[in-house]
């Protein structure tokens, strides 16, 4: 802790390997992030206090390949990277911070490496106990909330000064224990397009007041110097889009828009389940090793099923999936239109995506991205006829299959006949104020028939794959089952 807290480690960023640590130096470590953050003073407690309760923690984590401590440690890392190093804290109170990051550590305590789909299909005790609705999340709240309890950690938060920190001193410690609550329950996959939407409508009420100048100034306040200053969220001021990286990456971070507790609870969840999915936006070293270990447990979890005779999940047939194809779908499909979002909402997380496009390229060579972005256009056919039965095996992730294989083209149409118009995602539209992305005002508006709107990152043959994943129920958008769920 000493080492973190005199900026001593190397690599506890974005390069932060949770492997190169032994499990004390990792307690050590998460301290150290609490400790920086003063949230052992927020709380009132001692360090070592604390430190009692992150041990306990750990002991609550079960040995899989993937849910484990070190997850959990490593979703820390990135929470506090982009608390501090993309300046997200200015907009949180010293006790969102504090519920943030105990949901970050907690929100996979308990998980036993077979996910929701397995627990319901298996009828297991802990399906029946939470009525097959977010079973492991539901179960990671329940443990957390006892360790709580146990080493009363919130026990003195009602004597410290909470003018400042949105939470009513009566109400304190359950109003934290329901936010921590409320964002680990958003780490269920089956949320996260509900979740999707509400941060976009988040980013359309920040920017609410991109038209009027005055209301922008009234927004921000000035800085120590008594000039006008800016945020990665809050309205630009400038109307040329050329000089806008300079802007944001020039100014330093001040809290110049004041989130209700509505918003602030949404930026807790959108924070914890980004850091959730964020193995695939790591660096490449980093990435590589924790899909090595998903694709295990994924693994492990389907030998159970065919055992049992239960279902094989999707993705988790060794004989049938790939670790490559689960890699770019999910990539594609799932991580890549969440960090646009959020990179729309906080700029300075495009840091995120540029990863993102790296890795991705690490994984399939250049003229197969190639072929991947022309898929829709008049040259498709003859593309896929010059490369047929070509091969990539050679590739660090590549299975030994032909390119059509690989990620599901086939056939000689480029129809998408019979994806659901519900799932095409919104596009979005330039915003010359602003610099950044931003959606149309209505969200029924956006989901439409025109092929040319429609995201380039999406796979549609994995729509249709989650889309048969799913299960009863009149709300289809907030029940998608993915596999890592």
């Amino acid at each position: 802790m000493l080492k973190f807290l005199a900026n001593k480690l190397p690599n506890t960023g974005m390069n932060f390997a949770v492997w190169d640590w032994s499990k004390p130096e990792l307690y050590g470590i998460v301290l150290g992030m609490l400790a920086k953050l003063d949230l052992s003073g927020t709380l009132g407690i001692r360090k070592s206090e604390m430190l009692d309760f992150i041990i306990d923690v750990e002991k609550g984590y079960c040995a899989t390949s993937y849910h484990s401590f070190y997850h959990a440690v490593d979703v820390v890392a990135v929470l506090y990277y982009m608390l501090t190093d993309l300046g997200v804290q200015k907009y949180l109170t010293n006790l969102d911070c504090v519920a943030l990051l105990i949901a970050g550590l907690c929100h996979d305590i308990g998980h036993p490496g077979l996910n929701n789909v397995y627990q319901v299909n298996a009828k297991t005790e802990l399906a029946n106990r939470y009525n097959d609705q977010s079973v492991l999340e539901n179960y990671s709240c329940d443990l957390t909330n006892e360790l709580i309890t146990k080493h009363n950690l919130f026990g003195n938060v009602h004597l410290c000064p909470t003018e400042n920190y949105g939470f009513d001193p009566e109400h304190t410690d359950a109003s934290l224990r329901q936010l921590i609550k409320k964002t680990i329950l958003a780490t269920d996959m089956a949320f996260h397009f509900g979740l999707l939407v509400e941060m976009d409508s988040m980013f359309e009420q920040a920017c609410s007041s991109e038209d009027s100048e005055e209301e922008f100034d009234n927004s921000c306040p000035a800085s120590s110097d008594g000039s006008a200053s800016s945020s990665p969220i809050s309205p630009s001021p400038l109307s040329s889009t050329s000089s806008i990286d300079s802007f944001f990456t020039s100014l330093p971070y001040t809290n110049l828009i004041t989130l209700d507790a509505n918003q602030r609870e949404l930026l807790c969840k959108v924070l914890l389940h980004a850091a959730d999915l964020s193995n695939t936006v790591r660096p490449w070293d980093i990435s590589k090793r924790w899909s090595d270990l998903v694709v295990e447990e994924f693994f492990n979890q389907g030998d159970l099923e065919k055992k049992n005779n239960l279902p094989v999940s999707p993705n988790m047939d060794r004989e049938q999936a790939h670790q490559c194809q689960i890699s770019l779908r999910f990539g594609d499909f799932v991580v890549k239109p969440y960090f646009e979002a959020f990179a729309a909402f906080l700029n300075p997380a495009k840091v995120f995506l540029d990863t993102l496009k790296s890795n991705r390229l690490v994984i399939i060579p250049d003229d197969f991205q190639e072929t991947l972005s022309m898929q829709r256009s008049p040259k498709h056919r003859r593309i896929k006829r010059s490369l047929s039965g070509r091969s990539y095996s050679h590739h660090s992730l590549l299975p030994p299959c032909s390119i059509e294989g690989l990620y599901g083209i086939n056939g000689d149409s480029d129809s998408d006949d019979g994806i659901n118009d519900h799932y095409r995602w919104p596009t979005r539209r330039k915003s010359a104020g602003l610099g950044i992305s931003k959606k149309h005002s209505s969200i029924n508006d956006n989901y439409t028939n025109n092929d040319d709107e429609r995201s380039s990152s999406l796979d549609h043959n994995m729509i249709k794959q989650i889309s048969a994943l799913y299960g009863n129920g009149s709300n289809t958008e907030q029940r998608v089952v993915l596999a890592g769920s």
